[in-house]
Parts: C-alpha cells; sequence; structure tokens
C-alpha cells in the first residue's frame, strides 16, 4: 500500500479518527481528572567521606573500600532512621504552626485548611515564636501528646514517619555524594520536607563524629594530665635536692662554678709560666756566674 492510498484511507475515514480519538480524550480526562497532582523535588549531600581530607589524608593514603561503604551506610541508615524522620515531621509540624496564613512556597491554602481544621487549640497557643522555638516546645511534649504522637506515628500525609519514610535515599555510582527524592501532593511541603531532613541528618551525623572526636580528645587529656602529673613531681624532687644542697639556682651555680674554675685554670697556667720564665732566668744567672767564676781563675792563676 503506497502512501497515497494510505492518505485516502484516512481522509474516507477521518469522522470515525477524529470521534474515536476524542472520545479516548474524554475517558481519560475522566478517569485521571480526581488523580492528585505530583511534585518532585530533589537534593544531593557532598559527604566527603571518600575523597575529603582528614588529619590524617596524605598523598600516600590509600582509600579503604571496606571503610567508606561502612560509613555510607551508616550514613544512610542515620538518614532513614526513626528518629530522624520523626524529628523532620515535628519540625514541619512546627513550620506550619508558624505561619499566619497559607503560603504557596511553604503550604497551600488547600492543606493549610486541613492542618488548622485538625490542630487542637492548646497546640495552636504553642505557635507563636520561630520553627525553632516551636519545634523546641513541640519536642518537650511530643512523647506524651496524644495529637503529636498521632500525628508522628500514624498514617498522616506529610508528617508521619511512614508518610517520610517515602523518601527516596540512595549513594551516586562511587561517588561522595548522596541524592535524595521526594514526591507528593504539595510543592512547598516537598521542597521543606528536604530542606529540614537534610538539617536533621547533617547534625545527627556531626553529633556521632564529635562524640568519637572527643573520646579521642578525653584520651589526649588524660595523658596531657599524667604528664603533668610526672612533671610536677619531677619538679617536686628537684626543689628538695636544692633545699638538701643549699642549692638556691642550680643551674647559675653551675654557670659561676664551671667560670671560677676556668678562671682558676687560667690563673694557674700564667702563674706556671712565670715559673717556667723565672727558672729559666736563674739558670741563665748561674751559668754566667759559672764562667765568670771561670774566668776569675784564670786570671788569678795567670
Amino acid at each position: 500500500m503506497d502512501i497515497v492510498k494510505i492518505i485516502r484511507l484516512l481522509f474516507r475515514h477521518y469522522k470515525i479518527i477524529t470521534a474515536s480519538t476524542i472520545f479516548m480524550g474524554v475517558l481519560v480526562f475522566l478517569f485521571t481528572i480526581n488523580f492528585p497532582k505530583k511534585f518532585e523535588s530533589t537534593a544531593s549531600i557532598y559527604t566527603g567521606i571518600g575523597s575529603g581530607y582528614t588529619l590524617e589524608s596524605t598523598l600516600q593514603n590509600r582509600i579503604d573500600y571496606n571503610v567508606t561503604r561502612s560509613s555510607f551506610d551508616n550514613l544512610l541508615n542515620i538518614i532513614k532512621s526513626r528518629e530522624t524522620l520523626s524529628e523532620v515531621g515535628l519540625r514541619l509540624i512546627a513550620l506550619h504552626l508558624s505561619l499566619n496564613h497559607a503560603d504557596p512556597a511553604v503550604i497551600s491554602a488547600e492543606h493549610y485548611e486541613t492542618f488548622l481544621g485538625y490542630l487542637p487549640t492548646y497546640i495552636k497557643e504553642l505557635g507563636t515564636g520561630s520553627p525553632e522555638e516551636i519545634y523546641e516546645k513541640l519536642s518537650l511534649i511530643a512523647n506524651s501528646d496524644p495529637y503529636l504522637i498521632a500525628q508522628i506515628n500514624y498514617d498522616i500525609p506529610y508528617y508521619s514517619i511512614k508518610a517520610l519514610s517515602e523518601i527516596k535515599v540512595s549513594r551516586v555510582m562511587n561517588s561522595d555524594i548522596v541524592a535524595l527524592n521526594y514526591k507528593n501532593d504539595d510543592p512547598g511541603i516537598c521542597q521543606h520536607t528536604l530542606s529540614i531532613l537534610i538539617d536533621v541528618c547533617i547534625r545527627n551525623y556531626k553529633k556521632i563524629n564529635e562524640g568519637q572526636t572527643n573520646a579521642v580528645v578525653a584520651f589526649f587529656e588524660e595523658q596531657l594530665k599524667m604528664a603533668q602529673q610526672d612533671l610536677a613531681a619531677s619538679e617536686e624532687r628537684l626543689l628538695n635536692f636544692n633545699k638538701a644542697y643549699n642549692l638556691v639556682n642550680y643551674n647559675e651555680q653551675t654557670n659561676v662554678i664551671i667560670s671560677q674554675r676556668e678562671n682558676l685554670l687560667n690563673e694557674l697556667y700564667k702563674e706556671q709560666q712565670n715559673v717556667q720564665a723565672a727558672e729559666a732566668a736563674i739558670k741563665n744567672i748561674e751559668i754566667q756566674l759559672e764562667q765568670n767564676t771561670q774566668s776569675s781563675l784564670r786570671n788569678s792563676s795567670i
């Protein structure tokens, strides 16, 4: 069948083709009209685990892939942990509670009204101040308040651990980058959820590293304390020695003694030279006297 026949066939049945296309379009619209829209946010974190500089880094160091893999597993587990996700959910509640009105960049008007509709009065009264201040207030009652327990532990959109568990976390190939991906039906919540998660993750990861560093610092502080004690004991022994031998200042007295000894040696050397010179002079005089005596004897003999 050539192109001309195909065109003729299309023109002959164009009404059927057009009607079926419109019909399928209407069916797709009717079936998908109630589907919630999905928005996606992505983020990445540079960890520096594999190639980052440390105190032990040198050009000759070789990468330990087992240690690197273990460090990445630890980081991913921290991000996915129940503690991290519950803190993210509570901070998201605090963020929404701090708003005076719906902000599309944070939460849509529809979802904000739904949020306020289920919000107890005593929780609303805590919604004064910055998101951080509100979070501190909520964290004090998070383990005992029924509303907050339900928001975090039950299947509640946006705030619950189950909802936040949908965040995908993965390492980008063999790089030092961790990729985060999150989808929901509110673009503001989607974006701020990842932002809060990154902040919480970095803070928790720092706490772990600081805990390890503190252990090392504590070891060296203990060694320093022992060295100071040994030094103090040595100084005490030196002080007792000086007192026992009437040494006011060992270093200065030693220098004085050495200087006096050198002066005495110089004086002794000079005296020895003077003695040798005197002995030589006496010997010359004796020789001259002997010669004079012999001359006198010869003259007397003559």
